[in-house]
């Protein structure tokens, strides 16, 4: 996928949607997420040019200042939920443009927020813990209505 460039068109188009039907699925089967998502995201360089270069292009954030803005959210929240007794790993990432774009495609009015994910698994599993974290995320950041995802 990273070589597609020097293939002609007709080539890149159709390794790009066989790895989109088979070989991204399939890592995501194995829990090989990186390369999950990176395989989406050059298979849909191929498949839909123009709507990746736009969605490129109106990110207002680099990646390197989102994965900065992930650092310092987990470095405020993790004391936070320490402090209240919530134990769990608290790990985020930015999002990958297939996944921004397949989020958003069914949207009306423009390109949503959506570009930071992070994630609190709860020791334990779901339950109290979940809701507790829940309540101290929004204790620090107000969410934002209609867009909130728990």
């Amino acid at each position: 996928m990273r070589t597609l460039s020097g293939l002609p068109a007709e080539k890149q188009l159709r390794i790009a949607r066989q790895t989109m039907e088979i070989y991204a699925p399939l890592a995501e089967r194995l829990g090989i997420w990186q390369i999950k998502w990176e395989l989406e995201d050059l298979s849909f360089k191929y498949l839909d040019p123009e709507r990746y270069r736009e969605l490129a292009a109106n990110l207002d954030t680099r990646r390197a200042r989102r994965e900065s803005y992930i650092e310092r959210a987990i470095a405020v929240l993790q004391p936070e939920l320490a402090r209240h007794g919530i134990e769990g790993d608290l790990n985020g990432r930015p999002k990958h443009l297939f996944s921004i774009w397949k989020k958003n495609a069914a949207q009306v009015g423009g390109l949503r927020r959506d570009l930071r994910r992070l994630r609190h698994p709860p020791a334990g599993g779901r339950g109290p813990g979940l809701l507790r974290g829940l309540g101290v995320v929004h204790s620090l950041w107000k969410p934002i209505p209609g867009q909130f995802d728990d």
